[in-house]
Formats: structure tokens, sequence, C-alpha cells
């Protein structure tokens, strides 16, 4: 939050334990924002100077920093829809700021005695085309993932791919 009479901050990054900063910005405005693919630490504080109008200085000390990352929001195909076996649909979500890559975990229809089998595919975008090879119900849920960090699974999406010619 603003300090009052403050004209500029200087925010500092570290891993906790370490006392050199491995970030460090001075901005008129605090904040911080990262792409997760940048955060290859995941034990990090932080510590914000506010210098003031006459030169004086507000710490805030170290504070131990909370990675959140969003979950994405799945947009295609919606909840329910129906597919052809052996064609090509396309799974989409909302995009996570700072986000490099994502990652989709989708469950083939269980046959017989054989369970689901789990599929997961990585995606640089927030789409992926996927060609469902049998008909059954597929579920599948999508996650923003960085170098050692890992986003909150999506709500779990539905889809029933159909035989070609309706069978």
């Amino acid at each position: 939050s603003k300090v009052e009479g403050a004209k500029r901050y200087t925010v500092q990054v570290n891993e906790i334990g370490s006392s050199i900063p491995f970030y460090t910005k001075v901005m008129e405005e605090p904040g911080i924002e990262f792409d997760l693919d940048t955060i290859d630490r995941i034990n990090l504080e932080y510590k914000v100077d506010a210098e003031l109008v006459d030169g004086t200085t507000v710490s805030s000390g170290k504070v131990p920093m909370e990675i959140k990352i969003s979950s994405p929001l799945p947009h295609l195909p919606t909840p329910g829809a129906q597919v052809i076996a052996g064609e090509t649909t396309i799974m989409s979500w909302e995009k996570v700021a700072g986000a490099p890559a994502y990652e989709i975990l989708i469950l083939s229809p269980a046959r017989g005695r054989k369970p689901a089998s789990p599929l997961v595919e990585t995606a640089k975008e927030n789409f992926l085309l996927f060609t469902p090879q049998d008909s059954g119900r597929y579920t599948w849920k999508v996650r923003a993932v960085g170098r050692k960090v890992q986003g909150p699974w999506s709500k779990v999406r539905a889809l029933n791919a159909n035989a070609p010619g309706g069978n």
C-alpha cells in the first residue's frame, strides 16, 4: 500500500535466508509483478523502502512473499460439448497473467476393466488442439506453470466424443 508523502519506492526480492536480492526495482507506485517463467525460487521474501519527499526512508522490513497464481477459466469446448472421435477440436482457456505455459490433464474414457487413462499435454498458448481417438466421455483441466511454480487446476470440463457417423 502507498505511504503518505512517498515520492519513490524501492522493492527488493530475495530468497528467504539470503541477503542478496535477485530482483530490485525502483518505482513511483508500490507493487510487484513477475512472469512465472522468471520465478525459479519458491521461498521468497520482499522488502519495500519508501523514500519520502523530506529525504527520509521508511522500510517495510522483510516480509515472506506468497506467490499467488490464478486458475485458468476454461472456454471451449463448452461443458458437455459433442465432438466427433478422430476429429480435432480446440480446448481453450482464459490466459493467466505472466504464465509462460499451461499443463493440461485429459482423462480418456474408461474401457471395460481398463480405467480412464490420463494424458498430460503442455501448451505455450491458451489453447490446445486435441483429437479424441475413441468415442466416450473425456474430462480435462488446465493450470498455469512456470519453471518451479504451478498454479491451481481449473474446474474440470467434460466433452463427449461420438463415433463418426453418429454411431
